[in-house]
């Protein structure tokens, strides 16, 4: 990285710790700094100490698996971080010759997908355990350089794909009342048609830039998402994650007959039940009665 720019910094905690919280600016030449930083203070001592811990909280654990994955290390695991760290002398070597424009496609994928983690706040890290700390500065920083350096790769006006009047979806929480800052983590987003069904998905989502009609294909009794596979991205990413789908409409071929007969609902509801499990979906409900099946996919 080219030594420019200055350090951005706020003044220590008003406790009086002596505790250094940095501030990473919007400007490249800020978040260089704030890596430097943070690479001054990842120390032989400090990746020792990190080693020690047997049990490592999920923050912990995640913000060094970034850091690997950065640094070019192919296990991620702790066992495989453990090995990276017990020689400290390449491990901050390779951070010295760290350039953030190195940065593959698929380790700038990681590192987004961990910086949408709400733990992965810094002063979180610190709470836990101050050793990684720096760290966790290192790659909020090598993200905030490569948003602003790759402005190439930033996704469209948010607008133009969401807030569109002709669109049969709806969404809750409402993307069109959310900020793109909100926009990057909504957590449960749930995407319905009405009265043809609804797909929630788990966990955090990255909703900027996203054309959910030309993702989401619901209709009577089927649901797509991502119709054409060479816009599929890996599973876990994306729309491409794990979500319970509920559908409507999903009537026995012989409607009424089925309704009156007890036994003719259950042998029926073991055939959707079969033909969920065989398109990998673990089946979670079916009422002849309703017409509504539920299942949840790990991926689509």
């Amino acid at each position: 990285a080219q030594q420019n720019g200055s350090l951005a910094r706020d003044s220590p905690y008003a406790n009086g710790s002596g505790e250094t919280r940095i501030v990473i600016g919007r400007d490249a030449d800020s978040c260089l700094e704030a890596m430097r930083w943070a690479i001054d203070e990842i120390t032989p001592e400090s990746l020792f100490q990190i080693r020690q811990l047997k049990a490592p909280p999920k923050v912990v654990h995640l913000v060094l698996a970034t850091t690997c994955v950065l640094l070019g290390y192919d296990d991620a695991s702790w066992s495989g971080i453990c090995r990276a760290l017990a020689d400290a002398s390449s491990f901050r070597q390779r951070l010295f010759e760290f350039e953030p424009m190195g940065v593959n496609v698929a380790q700038h994928r990681r590192l987004k997908k961990s910086l949408l983690n709400p733990d992965f706040e810094q002063e979180y890290v610190r709470s836990v355990f101050q050793k990684v700390y720096p760290m966790a500065v290192f790659c909020r920083a090598c993200g905030a350089y490569l948003a602003e350096s790759r402005s190439e790769e930033r996704p469209q006006d948010v607008e133009t794909i969401v807030d569109r009047r002709d669109s049969y979806l709806s969404f809750s929480p409402d993307l069109r009342q959310m900020s793109p800052v909100a926009l990057q983590a909504v957590q449960d987003l749930k995407v319905t048609r009405t009265d043809i069904g609804s797909i929630h998905f788990h966990g955090w989502t990255d909703c900027r830039g996203m054309d959910f009609d030309s993702i989401i294909s619901l209709e009577v009794g089927e649901v797509l998402v991502y119709p054409d596979p060479k816009t599929k991205p890996p599973p876990g990413e994306g729309l491409n994650k794990p979500a319970t789908v509920t559908m409507f409409q999903c009537w026995p071929p012989n409607g009424s007959d089925c309704l009156k007969d007890q036994r003719a609902q259950e042998k029926y509801r073991r055939k959707i039940q079969q033909m969920t499990e065989k398109k990998n979906a673990y089946f979670l409900d079916y009422d002849c009665r309703s017409g509504i099946w539920k299942f949840q996919v790990e991926h689509f």
